[in-house]
């Protein structure tokens, strides 16, 4: 790959990535003018049923398809006291497995040989959605023929993606580039620090999944590409919370100890896996055997599922912990003085 095609090879990674994030816009904004409202509503029944928050997160966050719009909301939820730091926590968790769906629906749209790939076909209901939002007078049915047309380009943006990432993937410098990045640590930085950049876990998973198509990433790679960018997400939850009140950036802060925690966990296990020679990609191959791409996305579900699993029996200690790491502000002062005295 000379300079001036790796260059056209980046440009068009940028260009589907662009299409990508504005399709995600596009199909989050029609679904909350379509029924977003209903949905967000679900956030008001918010119970001291740590697990019946979990459930409400999780389904909210699946039919709006944007964890950090539901974590922004819990955020000002909790900040306008409508709202527990508890209650909280569980929608929280819920938004983390809901969040899983768009990796699986971008997997399934993989698959397909030398025929017609159902990325394709998920991609030509652009034209569909098109065409119902352009020629319907229904309000309603606009917003439907918007998030039609958002869900299907969101597949035209992963398409126009694949393509670079297959340009790249027949490079040699670009394979040895990538070779390099093999430990699970720096992979992890990697995920992290590109999802907060595109402030969007869904389009660091989804390029994770184009890019194993392409044969540029392996399984394992794309594991803890995914992993850091579970923690990445994270930057969204912290910049809303930042000119709010104490309880929002408690919020923030919990998303932040919920995520980072998760991610220790999986990297330590995974390094001492590797100690008997064990990979994550050979677990995950056993137990889904199909396509690389569905398999990264079985483990991300799996991830978030333990994770939840794991904080579930420890909210209130969670919530004891940022309470003492973000105290009110008197409390602050009353410990300077004794401090002074």
């Amino acid at each position: 790959m000379n300079a001036l095609t790796a260059v056209a090879a980046i440009a068009e990674l940028i260009s589907g990535m662009g299409i990508f994030i504005v399709a995600c816009s596009m199909l989050c904004d029609n679904l909350r003018s379509l029924g977003g409202s209903k949905a967000f509503s679900l956030l008001s029944a918010a119970s001291e049923r740590k697990i019946v928050n979990v459930g409400i997160g999780a389904a909210v966050t699946a039919v709006l398809q944007s964890s950090s719009a539901v974590t922004v909301a819990v955020i000002g939820a909790v900040d306008a006291g409508a709202m527990t730091l508890t209650q909280a926590a569980g929608i929280v968790y819920g938004a983390n497995i809901g969040t899983t769906v768009t990796g699986f629906l971008v997997a399934l749209g993989s698959f397909g040989g030398g025929g017609i790939s159902a990325m394709t076909v998920f991609a030509s209901l652009t034209l569909v959605g098109a065409a119902i939002s352009a020629f319907c007078r229904s309000e309603s049915k606009k917003h439907a023929g918007g998030a039609i047309a958002g869900f299907g380009m969101i597949f035209a943006g992963l398409s126009v993606m694949s393509g670079a990432m297959n340009g790249f993937a027949q490079s040699d410098a670009a394979r040895t580039f990538l070779t390099v990045f093999d430990s699970p640590l720096p992979l992890v930085f990697i995920g992290c620090l590109a999802t907060a950049v595109i402030q969007s876990s869904s389009a660091m998973t989804c390029m994770v999944i184009t890019s194993m198509a392409a044969g540029l990433v392996t399984l394992d790679q794309g594991i803890y590409i995914t992993i850091g960018a579970n923690v990445g997400t994270c930057a969204t939850a912290l910049l809303a919370a930042a000119p709010a009140g104490k309880n929002a950036k408690r919020v923030a802060l919990l998303h932040l100890i919920f995520n980072l925690g998760g991610a220790a966990i999986f990297v330590a296990a995974g390094l001492i896996l590797r100690i008997f020679g064990i990979e994550y990609g050979a677990i995950m191959t056993a137990v889904a055997p199909y396509s690389p791409q569905m398999q990264l996305a079985a483990f991300n579900i799996i991830f978030n599922l333990a994770t939840v699993a794991a904080a579930l029996p420890a909210t209130d200690a969670l919530v004891k912990l940022t309470t003492k790491l973000a105290p009110e502000a008197h409390r602050r002062r009353r410990a300077r003085k004794k401090q002074t005295d």
